[in-house]
């Protein structure tokens, strides 16, 4: 509307110069305004992308934290575990070196050069039929080292299953270590990451801050400007009637110089006539 009524003024002869002058910055200024409010939206919604982006990464950051503190527990877990796991196996290795040094007292002492054989067979025999008090020593002794090989092969078999699960302690723990490492690089990363989504949010608040600043003064010159317009509209309309008048006065002075020039015309060709006759007048009195 601002270029129109810009190039209608220019179509208007005698307008004052200022006031186009005026009109044309207007037109600028309302561009300038267009521009910088396109700007100031484009502004808004990055800004908006990023708050978004902040807040998905502050929620993958919590969730992270949380699985480190996790991580961190079942470190913990499998470090007691292994510590009693260590203990178990000590007290397990101690009893089955006991187990083993009963067991080999017991076979000096029972089974030593084929002592046990000759025992059963001499219990057998006649000789020591009657000696039942003996017979029963033996028998217990027997049945002794048969508890003791039994325990020293449960105490074995109790070593081996936490001699497994201590491997499987030591292995679990090494992958939790690993993914707790993994996890404070991932959020080292998430927080640098976090730092610079920040800083260019405040750059961008900072420029939207800026642009709505010159918005401000460019909408305000635009304000005083289209004052300064209004008041020169106003004196532009009365140069307008002004000069329609003087144009209208012009008309009818060439009008009237044209009628004049008409009347004398017709005032000359009255006298030439006037002549005329009065030639011909003259020639008759003179017959």
């Amino acid at each position: 509307a601002s270029c129109s009524e810009a190039s209608d003024v220019f179509e208007t002869p005698g307008v004052d110069v200022t006031l186009i002058i005026i009109i044309i910055i207007i037109s600028i200024s309302t561009l300038q305004v267009e521009e910088r409010e396109a700007q100031i939206q484009e502004l808004q919604d990055s800004i908006t992308e990023l708050h978004q982006a902040m807040s998905l990464k502050d929620q993958d950051k919590l969730r992270q934290l949380q699985q480190l503190v996790q991580l961190e527990s079942r470190i913990k877990e499998l470090t007691q575990e292994l510590q009693s796991s260590a203990q178990t196996i000590a007290q397990l290795r101690h009893q089955a070196r006991d187990s083993t040094t009963s067991t080999s007292v017991l076979h000096r002492d029972v089974s030593g050069d084929r002592t046990a054989e000759r025992g059963l067979e001499l219990l057998k025999s006649e000789e020591f039929e009657g000696d039942a008090k003996k017979r029963g020593a033996w028998e217990r002794d027997g049945a002794f080292a048969a508890l003791v090989l039994r325990r020293a092969q449960s105490v074995e078999e109790k070593l081996d299953v936490q001699e497994q699960r201590l491997w499987e302690l030591q292995r679990e723990l090494q992958e939790k270590q690993q993914e707790l490492r993994r996890g404070h690089n991932r959020l080292q990363q998430l927080s640098t990451e976090l730092q610079s989504t920040t800083r260019n949010a405040q750059e961008l608040q900072g420029q939207l801050r800026e642009v709505r600043t010159r918005l401000v003064q460019v909408e305000a010159e635009n304000e005083a400007l289209l004052g300064y317009k209004r008041l020169h509209a106003s004196e532009v309309e009365k140069l307008s009637a002004e000069l329609c008048s003087i144009q209208r006065g012009s008309e009818e002075e060439q009008e009237t110089q044209r009628k004049f020039r008409e009347l004398q015309a017709e005032l000359s060709a009255t006298r030439a006539r006037l002549s005329d006759c009065r030639d011909g007048t003259r020639e008759a009195q003179k017959r």
